[in-house]
């Protein structure tokens, strides 16, 4: 099964690099293990995503939590499963937990 490409959108050949190529991402990126990254795999809403994908949600949590790069890292390895949340669904959440 891929886990980073939508079978019907793309070939299994650009599935696989896709896969590889966002695995190699979080690893460089936010030193992420294997065995986080595992965990990360088995979150289906993680089906579909790329780099790019992840990049962005990256980048809207480090500036809606107002993060520094190292914070944002720590944060990421911690907890690499918050990258498959939407900032749409993040919101909320991170309002309500402001707010208290």
């Amino acid at each position: 099964p891929t886990l980073f490409a939508t079978p019907s959108k793309r070939n299994d050949v650009e599935s696989i690099e896709t896969i590889s190529e966002t695995r190699r991402w979080l690893i460089d990126c936010f030193g992420c293990t294997e065995e986080s990254l595992g965990r990360m795999l088995q979150d289906s809403q993680y089906q579909g995503s790329d780099c790019s994908d992840l990049k962005v949600r990256a980048d809207w949590l480090q500036q809606r939590l107002d993060l520094t790069e190292k914070q944002t890292k720590k944060l990421i390895q911690k907890n690499p499963t918050i990258l498959s949340r939407k900032s749409e669904t993040l919101e909320p959440k991170l309002e309500y937990l402001q707010s208290r």
